[in-house]
Formats: C-alpha cells, sequence, structure tokens
C-alpha cells in the first residue's frame, strides 16, 4: 500500500511544501505572462483574428451563430470578446482568456489531485505543470487549449464531489450543476474535449457504483451526463446552420490521407515529456500510478485513468486533419485535455516506485518522494525554451520553437551587417521589420536573436488595391484594432514624428533571404543536434543508388510564378520610394535590406 493511500485526504501540508509550491506555481505564471503580448499572431492564431475583431467592433451575434471549424469553435471566441470589453481591444485581450485559463488550471490541480491521490503527489504534479513546455505555450497562445484544461479539471472535480459516499444534499446539488456546466462549456470550447468529458462521465459512473453497488446510485451521473449533452446542444443551435452542419458532414465523409498529417507517436512523447527519454518516462510511470492507485483507491484510479485513455481513444477513431508537416504538433494540442491527469497518474507512480525504495532500506519516504519529484519538475522545465527570455520577448518567438528548442534554428545564421551592428550597440533601439510573412519567421527570429534588440511588425494597408494587396485591403477595417503591441502600420504619422521606433528595414527579396536560412538549417541539421531532433522536421531520404544521386535540371519557372515574382519585385521597389518620401534616404543598403532611421517628421 503506497503513502497516498495510508494518508488522510485532510493531512496537513507541511509549511515548507508550500512555500516552495508557491514559488514554483508563481514562476510559473511569471512564464504566461512575461512578454505574451509582445508577439505578433502566429500560424492557427490567424484564422479567428478578423471574426474577432469584427465581433469587437459590430457585437457579438456572428461569433454565437457561426462555427469556426479551423479550430476556434465558438466558446473561447465569446471569451476573447469579453477580454475585449473588459480591457483594450488587441493582441494582449485576443491572448488573455488563454493566459487566464492557463494560471487558474494551475490553481485548480492542486485540490483536485490532493482531494485523489494525497499532497505529496499533487505537489510534484502541479509543480509539473507549471513549468510543463506545452501547458506554457498554449498559455501565450490564442487558441483554446489551456480553457480546455480547465474546465476538464472543473468537471473532474464536480463529478468526484457528486459521487463521494459522504455526499451532502446542497453540496452536491451545486457539484451537479457545476459539473453540467464545465462539461458543457468544455465541448462548447471545442470537440476535442468530448473523449475527456465521456471518460470522466464512465468514471463517474463507476464511482457511484462502486462501494454499495446498487443501480439507484447510477441515476445521478447519468442525469449530470444528459444535463451536458443537453445544455451543449442548446449551446450549439444558433450555430448549426453556420457551419456546424457542414463540419459534421465533412467529418463524416473523411480525411484525404495528404490532409490528415503524419504524426510521429516518439515526437508526441518527446513534446509531453520535454525530450523522448522524459516521454517514455512519463508513459511508464503513468501506468504504474494507474495500477497502484486502481487497487488502492479504485474511483480515483478509474477516474484519472479514463481521463486520460478518453481524449487519446477518441484521436485515434477520429483522427482529425493535422496539416501536412504539423500533424505532431496539431495532434499533442489535441491531447492537453489529458496531460494533467496523466502527471497526477505519474506523480503517484513516481511516489509508489520511491516509497517501496524507501520501505525496503527502512527510510522515511516523505522527502525522497518530494525530492525525485522535484528533480523530475527541474528536468522538466530545463526542457523548455521558455525559460530563456530571448524565447518569450519579441515577435517572432511564438512558433513551435517555443515548445521545442532545435539547435539548428537557433545557430546564428549569417545577417545583413546592419543587424550585427546593432548587436555592439551600448543603447537598446526598436526596430521594425516589413515585409513579414509566416515563413519568414524563423529567418526574422534568427536575425533578433543575432541583434538583441526590441522588433515590432510592420504592416502597410495600401489604398491602391492590387493582387498582391487585396486580402490586406479587404481586412483593413477589421484589422487595424489589432495595431496595438507588436504591430505598427509602416506610414503611421507617429512614426514620421519620430515616435517610438528607431529604425524601419524593408527586406527587398524575402523569399531569396528565406531560401538562403533554409539551406544553413539543413546544413546544421546534418551536422547533428540534440537526440530526438530528426522526429521534429521532415528531411528527404538519402539517395539509394548513384544515379539518383545526380542532380536534376532545373525547371524553369512557369510564366504565372515569374509574372507574380515581379509584380512583388515592383511593390517592394514601390514601398521603397514612398518610405523614402516619408523618411528621406535610407541611411543603410545592401543586397538584401534598406534600412531608413526614424528621426523626425518629413514633408
Amino acid at each position: 500500500m503506497t503513502s497516498d493511500a495510508k494518508q488522510a485526504e485532510g493531512e496537513r501540508v507541511p509549511a515548507l511544501a508550500w512555500l516552495v509550491l508557491v514559488a514554483v506555481v508563481a514562476f510559473g505564471a511569471f512564464l504566461r505572462v512575461d512578454g505574451f503580448d509582445a508577439q505578433s499572431l502566429y500560424g492557427d492564431e490567424m484564422h479567428a483574428a478578423p471574426r474577432i475583431a469584427k465581433g469587437w467592433t459590430h457585437g457579438f451575434d456572428d461569433v454565437v451563430g457561426t462555427f469556426d471549424r479551423f479550430g476556434s469553435h465558438i466558446g473561447f471566441p465569446l471569451a476573447q470578446l469579453v477580454a475585449g470589453e473588459a480591457f483594450e481591444p488587441g493582441v494582449r485581450a485576443y491572448r488573455l482568456p488563454a493566459v487566464v485559463a492557463g494560471i487558474f488550471g494551475l490553481l485548480l490541480l492542486f485540490p483536485l489531485a490532493r482531494a485523489l491521490v494525497g499532497w505529496r503527489a499533487a505537489w510534484i504534479a502541479t509543480a509539473a505543470l507549471s513549468l510543463h513546455p506545452l501547458h506554457l505555450y498554449y498559455s501565450r497562445f490564442a487558441r483554446p487549449y489551456t480553457l480546455v484544461v480547465l474546465l476538464g479539471l472543473c468537471l473532474a472535480l464536480a463529478l468526484h464531489a457528486v459521487t463521494r459516499p459522504e455526499r451532502k444534499p446542497v453540496r452536491t446539488a451545486l457539484a451537479g450543476m457545476l459539473a453540467i456546466a464545465s462539461g458543457a462549456a468544455l465541448l462548447y470550447t471545442h470537440l476535442s474535449a468530448a473523449g475527456l468529458v465521456a471518460g470522466v462521465a464512465l468514471a463517474s459512473l463507476f464511482a457511484a457504483w462502486h462501494g454499495r453497488r446498487r443501480v439507484v446510485d447510477l441515476w445521478l451521473p447519468i442525469a449530470i451526463a444528459v444535463g451536458i449533452a443537453a445544455l451543449a446542444t442548446a449551446l450549439y443551435a444558433p450555430a448549426w446552420e453556420g457551419g456546424l452542419r457542414a463540419y459534421f458532414e465533412s467529418s463524416s465523409e473523411g480525411y484525404a490521407l495528404e490532409e490528415r498529417g503524419d504524426p510521429s507517436v516518439l515526437a508526441m512523447l518527446a513534446l509531453f515529456g520535454g525530450t523522448l527519454t522524459g516521454g517514455i518516462a512519463l508513459v511508464v510511470l503513468t501506468c504504474v500510478g494507474a495500477g497502484a492507485l486502481v487497487r488502492s483507491k479504485p474511483r480515483a484510479g478509474v477516474m484519472l485513468a479514463l481521463a486520460v485513455l478518453g481524449p487519446v481513444a477518441l484521436l485515434v477513431v477520429t483522427r482529425p486533419p493535422g496539416g501536412k508537416d504539423g500533424g505532431t504538433f496539431a495532434y499533442a494540442r489535441y491531447l492537453i485535455a489529458a496531460l494533467p491527469f496523466a502527471l497526477v497518474l505519474a506523480a503517484h507512480g513516481l511516489s509508489t516506485v520511491v516509497e517501496r525504495v524507501c520501505a525496503a532500506r527502512r527510510w522515511s519516504s516523505a522527502l525522497p518522494v518530494l525530492a525525485a519529484g522535484g528533480a523530475a519538475t527541474l528536468a522538466l522545465a530545463l526542457a523548455s525554451p521558455l525559460l530563456d527570455a530571448a524565447n518569450r520577448r519579441g515577435p517572432f518567438t511564438n512558433d513551435y520553437l517555443a515548445i521545442r528548442a532545435l539547435a539548428a534554428f537557433d545557430a546564428q545564421a549569417p545577417a545583413p551587417g546592419f543587424y550585427t551592428r546593432l548587436a555592439n550597440r551600448d543603447a537598446p533601439v526598436t526596430l521594425v521589420e516589413f515585409p513579414v510573412t509566416g515563413r519568414a519567421r524563423r529567418l526574422l527570429r534568427n536575425y533578433a536573436r543575432t541583434h538583441g534588440q526590441r522588433v515590432l511588425t510592420g504592416l502597410f494597408f495600401p489604398d491602391r488595391v492590387t493582387p498582391a494587396t487585396a486580402m490586406e485591403v479587404k481586412e483593413k477595417d477589421s484589422l487595424r484594432i489589432l495595431l496595438n503591441g507588436p504591430y505598427v502600420e509602416i506610414t503611421d504619422r507617429r512614426l514620421r514624428r519620430g515616435r517610438g521606433p528607431d529604425y524601419l528595414i524593408l527586406h527587398r527579396d524575402l523569399e531569396a533571404e528565406i531560401r538562403r536560412y533554409s539551406a544553413f538549417v539543413a546544413d546544421r541539421w546534418r551536422e547533428g543536434g540534440a537526440i530526438g531532433d530528426d522526429l521534429f522536421r521532415s528531411k528527404p531520404s538519402p539517395p539509394t543508388n548513384a544515379a539518383q544521386a545526380k542532380p536534376k535540371p532545373k525547371r524553369q519557372a512557369p510564366p504565372r510564378q515569374k509574372q507574380t515574382q515581379a509584380a512583388g519585385a515592383d511593390e517592394t521597389r514601390s514601398t521603397a520610394r514612398r518610405l523614402t518620401k516619408l523618411y528621406g534616404k535610407p541611411i543603410y543598403s545592401d543586397d538584401d535590406i534598406q534600412v531608413w532611421e526614424l528621426v523626425g517628421e518629413r514633408e
């Protein structure tokens, strides 16, 4: 029998343990907040941006009646709209619900885990979640995954209270209402949480049946499950014709293989464990903890085990699309609802192993258990790139490299001379980079690591519509509301008056720079990197014979591609002329960039 089984749920937590846990949680909260509003929107964050900006200016009706099949759904956008009403609309309000949900998830995990497995394992699990790279990243990212974690913890805590043998009528009624509200909100936030809802609901049936084994005791969990389904259906009803019907119809038809992505199980283990070794250890300890807990505390063990298995089973059955190259990261975020419950089981498993070793040697187990948990948490934390401030601040730091550090991307690439000059400046300056594309973010991130200065993302909403600028003009009115924090419009009058940024950088041929940087990364990749890095980047297979090794002749670019490249070059030259008229002659120019100093207004 483990120490957790021996301990009463109300056992006093030592003051020193409280102090350390509060410090770790506070540090985790700091990592979630520091610089989160200095990052420009990235990847999936861009999908819902026009929708939320429109909601801030025109009201909530469109959001309630529209289902976003790209992952935002409805519940999280509503939280973003409320944040924009409570605070200034913009990037900060856009990400704030994820930040708040991430922090409150840390605060809720300890009481739930303590009630299920005792304070020692709860202490380890809470510390681990506070510094977990995956949870840290999505706490700073404007998507609903940390809200899913928070609501999942609420649901589990409520159902645990409902199924307690010594429950009281008033408390049971309140817990039942909380379970219905949190379960429906969970589904309303993201449909991938259905696996968690189903798993915890089944566990509540087992908990109600266990002990007295009377059918009459099952009515309350069944009523709660029906209430969750009914409330979620009512919440989604206004959006049935606004995208929800089409979503279910397309899902029932299945997805093409190339849309599913090709997630790697080993890579997902590395994401959940910080490293591949950590991921394997997490799975082993989770299994050990589940086995030990089911024997000592069947209700708690089944609850935690099904909370982990539910999301995994749903993912295996549905296999949603995750993108050809991003399947591993997409699938990992679909499983994030199971993360806190897996950490609790793993913490209990670690406690079980350490205690048995101590019992064999007749040692006291309290300090060794906490020491082992602290060491595991520290190893997990050191795997997080977000411990480095350079990966938390700046507009180009919130891509997947903030979850998993890859040495090939962090190596200093050749950069224009202006950037290397900035690295030697004593006084800090602020730069505006323009243009910025999704493919350029890692290049610009590397430049920022070279010069170490503050960077803003430049935007340009032209008055004249061309094929290259049609989307910018179309979204001009709705996206202007996001022009704060890391964004600045390059023709803004405040720049002409020398307010704020010091230099404006125009990239002459960004695609050419990206190609050179990609070749640089590929060379560093061949030189080697951390174990497991190759799981996160698709590389061409080596040739199997001499004939395959021969270089293929270069193909001429099709006429349409040449026309697009020419149009892009014309737009760049036109922009350079306009910037020269606004800010005078560039102070620096080479084959890649032109730089203007923003020193005052010019006529």
